[in-house]
């Protein structure tokens, strides 16, 4: 790289004019323009004619560029800090490493053009077209690329953070995640509507302009061809995008569907969840109605037992005799029959309440252990439940119909665990496609009138 050098107004504009009799005569006459080292801060290069220039480490900043010809002219670590380059064509162009902080580019034409790892950073795109542009590990940060159009442009590795990108026309880009939606393609389509408008009419205007002058014959026609060239393009584009819009409208149609049946698998899962939990209800409000019956009956035989035993007791008192003498009349003058009708019956009694009272801590204790299976029914609809909505943000029906089913099946799992095989768990037949008991339609209204 040369030394940097400060180059006058006059200078300048015999370097572009060797440069043009360069281009024209396929270099034999002439000479092209090489400005790389030199400072042209603040210059007037609107319209200017710099294509194939070597521009390498040129300092322009606050250059006015509107509209400059730049189509394959080298850029590399040029310096363009708040440069207007608005409608420029820079095409084929090489910017690798370019200072661009808070330059205008407008509407400028970047096709192919190498911005790798260019500084970006409040750079104006709004209405730039990009289309297969390397901007690979730029910096972008606060760019404003409303309207632009980038088609295949290439992000990997760039700094695209606060970037605008509203209404941009984002077609294939790398680097950038971009939900291929029907709405987005729409957008697309639209915007390729409006661009092909505004070249048709560029198309008339130099048409007219040709046919009212008769000038630059040569130069107009080849502006009417690119300008053709760019509407064929664009056309080609527009009816992929419509063949695709279709495809993806008919996506978005069977995904909607497969939705629905996933919903109504979904509720079918959780009404089975809710009579699993219905027959625990069931379970524990059986078990405290028997456990409190065999408390009560344990009580009572108790009580019956202990008034058999202290039966002759009460009655030698009341009659006034002594323990002595009833327990001598009992066992000495009866015999036998003091056992038959007094002590077998007392033992019988106290069995008996001991079982009872057996049975009611049994009881008591299968409520507390339904109590928490019931808990656990509880939580694990509430997982489902939730499993439905996190699969209801997937595109993928079939991903999201597996992640339910999963869980279904981890929660029938764990009820199979607690509660064993005799226990009426909800099967995961509940989940599969076909429906019981008539018609899609059928079953749909049965489940929203159950739901209901």
């Amino acid at each position: 790289m040369t030394q940097q050098n400060t180059l006058s107004s006059k200078a300048l504009r015999v370097i572009l004019q060797e440069h043009y009799l360069w281009l024209i005569s396929g270099g034999k006459d002439g000479k092209r323009a090489d400005l790389s080292g030199h400072v042209l801060s603040g210059m007037n290069l609107v319209a200017a004619n710099l294509e194939k220039a070597v521009l390498e480490g040129t300092v322009l900043e606050a250059a006015d560029m509107r509209r400059a010809n730049l189509r394959e002219a080298n850029l590399q670590g040029a310096g363009l800090q708040r440069a207007n380059l608005r409608g420029a064509d820079l095409r084929d162009a090489n910017l690798r490493g370019a200072y661009l902080r808070d330059t205008n580019l407008q509407g400028a034409y970047l096709r192919d053009t190498n911005l790798q790892g260019a500084y970006l950073r409040e750079a104006n795109f709004q209405g730039a077209y990009l289309r297969d542009t390397n901007l690979k590990s730029a910096y972008l940060r606060e760019a404003n690329l409303q309207g632009a159009h980038l088609w295949r442009t290439d992000l990997r590795g760039a700094d695209i953070q606060t970037v605008r990108f509203q209404s941009a026309l984002m077609d294939n880009v790398i680097g950038v995640p971009f939900r291929d939606t029907p709405e987005n393609i729409k957008r697309i389509i639209d915007g390729f509507d409006q661009q092909i408008k505004a070249l048709q009419e560029r198309v008339r205007d130099a048409e007219s302009v040709f046919s009212v002058t008769g000038a630059s014959e040569a130069e107009r026609q080849e502006e009417i061809r690119e300008l053709q060239d760019k509407i064929s393009l664009l056309n080609e584009a527009k009816k992929q995008r419509e063949e695709g819009l279709a495809l993806k409208q008919e996506e978005a149609a069977e995904l909607q569907r497969q939705m629905k049946r996933l919903e109504q698998r979904t509720r079918r899962a959780q009404k089975a969840l809710l009579e699993s939990l219905h027959n625990v209800e069931s379970r524990m409000k059986s078990g405290s109605r028997f456990a409190f019956f065999s408390g009560l009956a344990g009580t009572g035989v108790l009580a019956a037992d202990v008034a058999i035993i202290l039966s002759p007791l009460w009655s030698a008192w009341s009659q006034g005799m002594t323990a002595d003498a009833v327990m001598y009349l009992m066992f000495n003058r009866l015999g036998p029959w003091s056992v038959v009708f007094y002590v077998i019956p007392a033992v019988v009694l106290v069995l008996v309440s001991a079982v009872l009272f057996y049975q009611q801590r049994k009881l008591l204790a299968e409520v507390r252990y339904y109590a928490v299976v019931k808990h656990q029914i509880e939580v694990f609809a509430g997982l489902l439940e939730a499993a439905q909505h996190t699969a209801a943000g997937w595109d993928d029906p079939h991903r999201a119909s597996e992640y339910v089913h999963e869980t279904f099946t981890r929660i029938r799992d764990n009820l199979l665990h607690d509660l064993g095989e005799s226990f009426p768990v909800p099967d995961v037949s509940v989940l599969d496609d076909k429906p019981e008991g008539g018609s899609p339609e059928e079953t749909e209204n049965k489940e929203s009138a159950d739901w209901v």
